[in-house]
Parts: structure tokens; sequence; C-alpha cells
């Protein structure tokens, strides 16, 4: 008997201990496969998947019902560099310097500590493209700040001050950087935008 013409259930018993990509080319075998990954068993599968994958990612929240079609947009928006304004703003964003912390140079270890421990900073990149913090002695602590993102998504810039770089982070947040500080995501909305434009699924797509 060949494989493809095994029952349903032992099919779906082996494929239970497939990678995603070898779950991903099995829908290739035949249409008889790619109908049953595409049943309510087989979303089982993916539903699977996507706990596992999603599991570690700690600032990827979404609240659709995992299927492959979603697992499929989630990679792919693991690997885009590419930040909106929603997202930006939306985001809670945590603050530090790429070199020594200046304003710490002149602390001794057991004050830089306390310090570390009881910082509470505040970071907004308010919706309206104004940039406001809680940072002791930074000009964004004093008056609001322009922001404004590249045409390209991939820089942001504040003010005059050097453009930041985007980039993903291994738990599928924000960083953003340039040579002297680094901004990067404690929390991402549970909806960004990409999840509400996603297009229904075609047949064997």
């Amino acid at each position: 008997m060949a494989l493809v013409d095994l029952p349903e259930d032992c099919i779906l018993s082996i494929l239970q201990h497939a990678s995603t990509a070898t779950l991903s080319r099995s829908e290739r075998v035949c249409r008889a496969w790619r109908v049953l990954l595409s049943s309510a068993a087989g979303e089982e599968l993916w539903s699977e998947h996507c706990a596992a994958l999603w599991k570690e990612e700690t600032q990827w929240l979404c609240d659709l019902t995992p299927s492959r079609h979603v697992l499929i947009h989630s990679l792919r928006d693991a690997a885009r560099d590419v930040i909106t304004a929603e997202e930006l703003s939306g985001s809670s964003w945590c603050f530090r310097f790429v070199g020594p912390d200046l304003a710490q140079a002149h602390l001794t270890r057991a004050e830089q500590e306390l310090r570390a421990s009881t910082r509470c900073e505040q970071l907004c990149f308010a919706p309206e493209g104004v940039y406001t913090s809680t940072i002791p002695g930074a000009p964004s602590a004093s008056r609001p700040l322009p922001w404004k993102i590249a045409s390209d998504g991939r820089k942001v810039r504040i003010a005059s001050y050097p453009p930041l770089l985007v980039s993903r982070t291994a738990d599928w947040g924000w960083c953003m950087r340039n040579q002297f500080v680094e901004f990067y995501t404690e929390s991402v909305k549970p909806l960004s935008s990409w999840a509400r434009s996603l297009p229904l699924p075609r047949r064997g797509s």
C-alpha cells in the first residue's frame, strides 16, 4: 500500500510528528492530502504548530484563530523590518545607550544598581508625530520632539538626531538603533495592522 493510500487517521498520526516545513510540503503530495490538511482535523495540526512556534515569541501576540494561513503570515511578519506608524505609537518602548551611559559614570556600583532598579522611564511616540520621554536630562523630557518614519519604513528619525535603523528582535519585537542609543519593545498590540488586513486563504494556497 502506498503512503498516499493510507487511512486518514493514519496519515494524520504520521503528520503529527512532521515539522512545519514538512507539513507544508505534504499538501503538495496529492489532492486528497491537501483536502485532509484543510479539514478540521488538519487545522488542529496547524494550530499545534502555531502554539509551538509562538510559545517563546512573547512580542508577537495575535488573537486570530491559529491556522495554516495565520502561521504562514506570522512567519512573514517576523521577517518584516518595515515598521508602521501604528506599531511605533502602539508599542511599549525601552531605552538604553549603545555605549557607556555617561550619566552613571560618577555613581558607585551600588548607586548604579539602585538607579537601574528604580528607573521607570516612559517613552511615547504619539500618533500625532511627537516623541516625549521621562529620561532625566533628555531634551524629550522637557519638550515634545517630532518623529518621522522614512519612506521605506526602515528608519525612524527623532528631531535632528541621527536616524534609527529598524530591525526585529529574536522574540519578534522591534529594535531601533543608531550609533548612540537603542530603543526596543517590551510589548505590542494584540492585533497589528497586518493581521486585520489578512486576505482570506484561497483553495490550495
